[in-house]
């Protein structure tokens, strides 16, 4: 069932499918073309749309409009639709997520750096696979709570204060001190043991997820 659910919702939101793909398609070949910050500004600002869009669009606004009513009178348990809308929401999510990836690694000249500015500075700096990894916990964190309080404030709240945690708190904070700066470094080297950092928020992603399906299975329902 959890299959169909997700076939569902990639019918429903096919338009928006469509135009994330077209869009990150426009900037990978923009990057791959010497256009790298117009690319990578184009895929970042993806990303951060889909941060807010998709779990208030997908969840909150699937109670507002009573559609996941309809749904829930199929034969669907409440952990295969939270299931469901989590697996789905995060596997569009992971489209720009990769596409990042693939400029910061293999697209993206050390030439192109100096003519970029910041944000192809930062993409070759070595904070890419954190960066990322945030994301990914930072939409978690959102649909775990859309998911559980069916509410577009607490959702968009969670988004902004989750960015705010981790712009102004690890990437402001962490190169001011000693053991910031030797982890930077690790990082930037390509350490192994920097994986650990990477390897813990995509563990709380995960965490927040099941914490999220967890709670919808002990409530027994997932619309009011």
């Amino acid at each position: 069932m959890i299959r169909q659910l997700l076939w569902k919702d990639a019918y429903l939101y096919r338009r928006v499918i469509s135009l994330v793909l077209i869009v990150i398609g426009a900037g990978l070949a923009l990057a791959l073309a010497g256009r790298a910050m117009i690319g990578t500004t184009l895929i970042l600002d993806v990303l951060i749309g889909l941060l807010f869009y998709l779990p208030v669009r997908t969840i909150v606004d699937e109670q507002r409009n009573r559609t996941a009513v309809f749904v829930l009178t199929l034969p669907v348990r409440p952990d295969e639709y939270a299931i469901a809308k989590a697996l789905g929401n995060l596997a569009l999510f992971l489209v720009p997520v990769a596409a990042l990836w693939a400029v910061a690694k293999w697209v993206l000249p050390e030439t192109a750096v100096g003519a970029g500015g910041s944000v192809l500075a930062f993409l070759h700096s070595g904070w890419i696979p954190g960066l990322l990894a945030s994301s990914v916990m930072v939409f978690s964190a959102a649909v775990a709570v859309a998911l559980v309080t069916k509410s577009t404030d607490w959702t968009v709240v969670t988004v902004l204060v989750s960015l705010f945690l981790i712009a102004s708190g690890v990437f402001r904070f962490t190169p001011k001190s000693e053991a910031g700066r030797r982890w930077i470094e690790a990082v930037s080297n390509g350490d192994p043991t920097a994986l650990i950092f990477v390897l813990t928020e995509i563990g709380v992603a995960a965490g927040v997820l099941l914490w999220a399906v967890r709670t919808v299975v002990r409530r027994g329902q997932l619309v009011d």
